[in-house]
């Protein structure tokens, strides 16, 4: 319970306030709406890192297990019912779930069943890495197992679940008929990322299942699927032979990832379960998310310089008025991107970059200004104190004019 506070703090300032929209599946401002239930607090989990900076993308997490922070089994039942949807109509105004390591037995039986529901006869989209707990743990396998959940994955949990740690690296399938989810990254050099642990998937009906990529491994003679998904009901489900806190998709759990595209990667998985067309040129959409991310780091740089510039009394008006303009520019560059008017959007990126720069520099001289006096009057304050203590010393150390001598006496023989 100690920790709850802490957790919430995290989760509610980082996700759920910029996570609101509405409608069915895709909100009513065109975003798709994402549930990740399990091990998603930003510190352990990348689904935040990525969705805060994807603007058709409107996400909310459950927390229901902790990787670095203990979270104990009261906490998952509050955030269970806290945050999770109590109702069917609740439930399907998300269109993808995310399932990265959940606790399954925090959830109520009527909760999965809703899940199954909601892939099932409503169309949603679920993801479920299969590698990490899942494989590594026998209790959520068989969590996973023994659930109706286990009903809409691709993957035969009749079989042992067996996992194996080592180094990989991916192959990418080519066939033509498969929508471009990780084909389109194959020339940018996805089939190098290297990736650590991984387990075996099995599918349940191999013929169902659309194989996305093949582990690479001389362990098998046969193929070993790394990515795979299949038709349930009238929802697209997948699933992965690792988890997105290992090395291949982030940094957490193994190290640097020299992965650059995991978050596009994700994204694609996301929209494609949703329905919204892929992008046709992957480089653009990839600049224009570096340049949403980067905007929003340099804005907060700016207004935080802003706010400094006030305290001083210097009059910021003008600069926090332009910057309310180039906000407007920028949300309509989002905009742009969510409609898919990928040219229009890097346009108005440009301009808002461009903008935000001569913004920075106009306030820049402020500041050089602003503390030109600042450090003038530091320099005089300090020049007067040398300056005062420097004449006290010489009066009364060097000078001992304040200093009158002993005067001697004689006592017979001897000076006194």
């Amino acid at each position: 319970m100690r920790n709850l506070g802490y957790i919430a703090l995290i989760v509610g300032t980082s996700v759920f306030l910029p996570a609101c929209a509405s409608g069915q599946g895709l909100g009513s401002d065109g975003r798709v709406k994402v549930l990740a239930i399990g091990e998603v607090l930003p510190t352990e989990c990348p689904l935040a890192m990525w969705f805060n900076d994807e603007p058709a993308i409107a996400y909310t997490l459950v927390v229901t297990r902790g990787l670095f922070i203990a979270v104990s089994l009261e906490d998952k039942k509050r955030f269970v019912r806290l945050y999770m949807p109590r109702t069917m109509e609740k439930l399907i105004s998300y269109k993808v779930l995310l399932l990265p390591d959940p606790c399954l037995d925090v959830m109520s039986d009527i909760q999965l069943s809703m899940m199954v529901k909601g892939v099932e006869e409503e169309g949603m989209g679920a993801f479920v890495p299969m590698g990490g707990k899942v494989l590594s743990d026998l209790g959520t396998f068989q969590q996973f197992a023994n659930s109706d959940l286990s009903r809409i994955l691709p993957h035969d949990f009749s079989s042992e679940p067996w996992r194996r740690g080592g180094p990989f690296t991916i192959r990418i399938n080519d066939d033509p008929s498969l929508p471009p989810v990780l084909r389109m990254f194959k020339s940018l050099g996805l089939e190098k990322v290297p990736g650590v642990d991984w387990g075996l998937l099995i599918p349940k009906e191999p013929g169902a299942a659309r194989i996305w990529a093949w582990v690479n491994t001389d362990q098998f003679a046969e193929d070993v699927i790394w990515m795979m998904s299949w038709d349930f009901g009238k929802g697209e489900t997948w699933t992965t032979a690792d988890d997105i806190d290992h090395l291949w998709w982030s940094s957490i759990m193994h190290g640097p990832t020299a992965n650059r595209y995991s978050r596009d990667v994700m994204c694609n998985v996301v929209f494609e379960s949703a329905g919204r067309r892929l992008p046709d040129d992957i480089a653009v959409v990839y600049k224009l998310r570096q340049d949403f991310r980067e905007y929003s780091q340099k804005r907060s740089f700016l207004q935080s310089l802003i706010d400094l510039l006030e305290g001083f009394g210097a009059n910021m008006e003008k600069a926090q008025s332009h910057l309310g303009e180039v906000d407007s520019v920028f949300d309509e560059a989002r905009s742009k991107y969510v409609s898919q008017d990928f040219e229009g959007a890097t346009e108005d990126m440009s301009r808002a970059s461009a903008e935000i720069c001569a913004i920075s520099e106009e306030s820049g001289k402020i500041q050089r200004r602003a503390l030109f006096w600042v450090y003038l009057v530091e320099w005089l304050v300090v020049s007067g104190t040398l300056a005062i203590s420097g004449s006290v010393l010489y009066v009364f150390m060097i000078g001992r004019r304040m200093y009158r001598e002993v005067s001697l006496t004689k006592r017979g023989d001897r000076w006194i």
